[in-house]
């Protein structure tokens, strides 16, 4: 503990000194400059580069599952350079749509579990047309989308990849080219974070992984930041603001049409606005909409990776959460770290002003889970049956420091789906309903 405290009062003096150095820019730079920049932005090579940068990040797989003598492993992301480099090796391909074929469940399930193949994973739909963003291959994108959620990749000389599609079994054949396969493989192979698991398929018709063994996974500690509240009245509102209504929160508005709600206990906020009526046709629309919105709040999103959507045809939305290690970040709100909501009623926008900030090094704590199968006989034993849980994920729960608030935990843990609600597993079998439970939305 001593250690700790130690290391943040010394993470706390840099940020401290830099602070003072980045205010002593700003009060030495030219004013008029600034003025002007501001009233006329201008649109920059280096501002659609990093647009784009920041777009195939949010959108990139989140988790990478191999094949690797007879057993499926998860390889946790530790070294945060996994996907990038795999993704790097997708871009280097000749890629080639082809057909496509539907199977049943059997099938199905046997090709999650082939032992040929490295999957890599999203937790819920993917547009192939913004994925073809995100590799930057064009020659994928089509006037049909096609909706995804896995990538299969032979490790052998087959000459296709597969899109494949958990829901309805369909699967996306698509021929590449100038591939390296030893290359790939002895990538995926020598890592050496990785945990054994084997697909297994819920009543909800949602493949999970099944942890063979029990996750060994460690206790992380970050600084966090937040920005000050003016900085997004400014970037959402803009400057024609009426006078604030506080009480428990504060209320800004602009205009009519446009509001932003800060709640500062425990530093939410909701942004909306009823004139934007427009609701996005496709899964397509909705990811670089929604991607826009949560641009506009200019703030890091470095972590941030797209976590589910929901495509009904009068109320679209779409969820991102904090990843590390290529697994969800849970309970830092409701909303993750931040949601949009498209509808008649306009656009809606939750989104926490609590940020990662800086890594704590790790004091040696690790977090031992039961496998998969034991969570759930053991939900099992207190009533829940295979039939109530409708998914099962491996993550961290955001936990706030009891005598830092600069300062959380991110503790590994599993959480559970029921009643359309996602609850940590602790949290249900210690209490006999979900009731009284504390719940994060997907």
């Amino acid at each position: 503990m001593q250690f700790r405290n130690y290391i943040v009062r010394i993470s706390l003096v840099g940020l401290v000194a830099s602070s003072l150095f980045l205010t002593f820019l700003i009060w030495t730079s030219n004013q008029s400059l600034e003025q002007e920049n501001y009233e006329n932005p201008v649109v920059t090579d280096e501002n659609n580069q990093l647009n784009n940068q920041n777009f195939a990040r949010v959108f990139l797989p989140t988790q990478v599952v191999n094949a690797q003598n007879g057993q499926n492993y998860v390889l946790i992301n530790q070294q945060n350079d996994l996907i990038s480099s795999l993704i790097a090796m997708l871009k280097s391909w000749n890629l080639k749509l082809n057909q496509i074929q539907t199977l049943d469940d059997k099938s199905y399930l046997e090709k999650l579990n082939n032992q040929n193949y490295t999957q890599v994973v999203y937790t819920d739909s993917m547009s192939l047309n913004v994925f073809s963003d995100v590799i930057d291959k064009k020659e994928l994108r089509q006037n049909d989308d096609f909706m995804f959620n896995r990538v299969f990749i032979p490790k052998d000389l087959d000459n296709h990849i597969y899109f494949a599609n958990d829901q309805t079994k369909e699967i996306y054949a698509v021929e590449r080219g100038g591939y390296d396969a030893s290359g790939f493989n002895k990538l995926v192979d020598d890592y050496g974070f990785k945990t054994p698991a084997k697909f297994i398929k819920l009543a909800s018709n949602r493949y999970v992984l099944n942890y063979t063994t029990e996750p060994k996974l460690s206790v992380y500690s970050y600084m966090i930041y937040r920005e000050m509240e003016d900085s997004y009245v400014s970037r959402l509102l803009g400057n024609n603001i009426a006078p604030p209504q506080t009480n428990y929160v504060t209320t800004y508005k602009s205009g009519s049409s446009k509001r932003l709600v800060v709640d500062k206990n425990n530093d939410s906020l909701q942004y909306s606005d009823v004139s934007m009526t427009k609701i996005p046709q496709d899964l397509q629309s909705l990811f670089e909409q929604s991607f826009q919105s949560i641009s506009n709040l200019k703030t890091r999103l470095v972590e941030w990776r797209y976590y589910s959507s929901s495509d009904e045809a009068a109320d679209k939305q779409i969820t991102y959460r904090n990843y590390v290690e290529g697994l969800p970040v849970f309970s830092q709100t409701e909303n993750g770290v931040a949601s949009v909501k498209y509808s008649n009623s306009g656009e809606e926008m939750n989104f926490t002003n609590q940020m990662l900030k800086v890594p704590i090094p790790p004091d040696g704590k690790v977090a031992t889970l039961p496998t998969t199968s034991e969570l759930l006989n053991q939900l099992k034993k207190i009533g829940y049956d295979y039939q109530n849980i409708q998914d099962v994920e491996l993550g961290f729960e955001w936990q706030k420091d009891a005598t830092n608030n600069d300062l959380i935990d991110l503790v590994p843990t599993y959480y559970v789906k029921v009643n359309d609600k996602l609850v940590n597993y602790e949290t249900l079998i210690n209490k006999s309903s979900t009731n009284d439970v504390s719940t994060d939305n997907k």
